[in-house]
């Protein structure tokens, strides 16, 4: 199964998206496991969402390359603001 059939089987609407390098306190290398652990604060779950096995949430952690997470916010945004530009020329006109 790949991420994208996991997430529509879910259902997009339940999906929730935190950028961990919005929110970490904190990163330590645990050299005798060679295993980074790391910290972040979140609002969308708890310590037992993440600790007992019948939890209300999952979190999931998806790495992928930073510029190719940067050129698609970019990509995103431009193609926002050329929405929004649009419908103003159409409330406008």
């Amino acid at each position: 199964m790949t991420i994208i059939q996991l997430l529509e089987e879910i259902g997009l609407e339940n999906v929730r998206v935190q950028y961990l390098h919005d929110t970490a306190t904190g990163a330590t290398y645990n050299k005798k496991l060679q295993m980074t652990e790391f910290r972040f604060l979140t609002t969308e779950g708890s310590a037992g969402d993440l600790l007992h096995p019948i939890a209300n949430k999952v979190g999931i952690v998806v790495w992928v390359p930073r510029e190719k997470f940067q050129a698609a916010c970019d990509n995103y945004k431009a193609q926002a603001e050329a929405y929004r530009a649009q419908q103003k020329d159409v409330d406008n006109g």
